[in-house]
């Protein structure tokens, strides 16, 4: 009795120091992952924590949007760091940087500081329109919705976060039809402080053959139709809605 005491005793023992070690090893791990993008990037401090910030809160959607081939071959612990570090990789390989380098008559690389965050937000933006539309409005008006809309938002958000930072990206994922919100709401973002930046809507008009695109922001309380964009269609089934 006295023997099987003293194993549980030992197991115990052991259990409590594995509960208490292990976040101290996650954690250690995380920081040489990110000392190691620091190494390896010419990203500043301040893009390497907010990008990481961007990709754990989205962790699954930038997962689509990897190579998980890719991702292995890094060998890092931690999938966030490394998804900070494809989304480096794919967007400003060394070659793009050193072209960039001669043609500003830029020796030192370390002068040249991509932001990766805005690549993120980009994602996260085209997702939500992609989202929002279905497969079914995206056959119909994907198109325009990518030529006129996409790229004058994305530099909004950008142009915003630059200005009041960023602590959240809500999309259009909600309880309505096809798991979609159903009302004017695409995507909302905070910043640093908690409150709302930027929010990004579409309205339907004359008996849904015309829709409204248009972003709202902080600065004039949400009020004005920003970039507005009126889209011509055939009448639209509900946001989401698949292709059957």
């Amino acid at each position: 009795m006295k023997k099987i005491f003293n194993k549980l005793s030992i197991i115990i023992i052991f259990t409590l120091i594995l509960q208490l070690t292990l976040p101290f090893t996650s954690s250690a791990n995380t920081q040489n992952g990110l000392d190691l993008i620091r190494q390896e990037t010419s990203l500043t401090e301040d893009d390497i924590q907010l990008s990481f910030d961007i990709i754990s809160e989205h962790s699954s959607l930038f997962l689509e949007n990897a190579d998980i081939t890719v991702l292995n071959s890094y060998g890092l612990e931690d999938q966030n760091i490394a998804l900070l570090k494809y989304f480096y990789d794919i967007n400003y390989p060394s070659v793009t940087l050193n072209a960039f380098a001669v043609s500003q008559n830029v020796t030192n690389n370390d002068n040249i500081q991509p932001r990766l965050a805005n690549v993120l937000i980009r994602v996260l933006i085209k997702d939500a329109l992609k989202k929002k539309m279905g497969d079914k409005i995206k056959k119909e008006i994907g198109k325009e919705v990518k030529d006129q809309i996409e790229d004058k938002w994305i530099a909004a958000a950008e142009k915003e976060i630059g200005k009041h930072g960023y602590s959240k990206f809500v999309g259009p994922e909600g309880s309505g039809a096809n798991g979609i919100r159903q009302g004017d709401h695409i995507f909302e973002i905070y910043g640093k402080n908690g409150n709302p930046i930027m929010r990004g809507h579409v309205g339907l008009e004359q008996n849904k053959t015309v829709t409204n695109w248009h972003y709202h922001l902080k600065y004039d309380g949400f009020e004005y139709h920003h970039e507005q964009t009126l889209l011509r269609h055939n009448s639209l089934p509900a946001w989401g809605t698949p292709i059957k």
